[in-house]
């Protein structure tokens, strides 16, 4: 089982913070990327996000990968008035399988908002595991270690 949240100190390509660090079981954080050869099975989030504003708010929380582009896991979008604290889970998402070398991010920005607005918490916490990849790994070589250069 990995448990990941986001490091806010670590911007995405296109929006949102990279969610690259793991929570072990000692509930230290550590650096986390998807090592060669694997790929991460999401299975779950948890988040919370805490807003001050006043007037109508628009916001737009989402998980994606991103790479050459962008694909989106799980998006809430919300109209709230004034200062709010939303929270929830997901449980049961399939079939979302993020490879090496994309960058796993959590967060949009904020919607056209009528007045000023500060984040005051954003908290993500990714659930999944690693699977070893079949055929091929990122290195070119399958299972065996053969590169297909003779044939096999």
């Amino acid at each position: 089982m990995v448990n990941l949240v986001a490091d806010f100190n670590t911007p995405c390509p296109a929006y949102g913070y990279a969610v690259n660090q793991q929570i072990n079981a000692d509930g230290t954080l550590s650096p986390f990327s998807i090592p060669d050869g694997y790929s991460l099975v999401i299975t779950g989030l948890n988040w919370y996000q805490y807003v001050i504003g006043s007037g109508e708010t628009r916001y737009e929380g989402r998980l994606s990968i991103q790479g050459t582009g962008v694909a989106t896991i799980f998006s809430d979008f919300r109209v709230e008035n004034g200062s709010y604290n939303r929270a929830g889970s997901v449980t049961g998402i399939s079939d979302v399988v993020v490879q090496p070398g994309v960058a796993l991010c959590y967060g949009a920005p904020i919607l056209k908002p009528s007045t000023y607005e500060m984040y005051k918490e954003i908290r993500v916490n990714v659930h999944g595991y690693l699977v070893k990849n079949r055929g091929r790994s990122d290195s070119g070589n399958d299972d065996n270690g053969n590169d297909g250069s003779d044939g096999h």
